[in-house]
């Protein structure tokens, strides 16, 4: 079975980064090496 980052993103952010509308995402972690690939992007609903 393949793995994959995730990146767990508060409705409806997921949607605009899939899409393109949202560019730019700030965490409080680097990621190991840039550019991301095989990032997988669940969204979660917003509260």
């Amino acid at each position: 079975m393949a793995e994959y980052l995730a990146l767990s993103i508060v409705s409806p952010q997921g949607e605009n980064i899939a899409s393109g509308r949202k560019t730019l995402e700030v965490r409080s972690w680097q990621p190991p090496a840039l550019p991301l690939h095989d990032l997988l992007i669940v969204e979660k609903p917003g509260i």
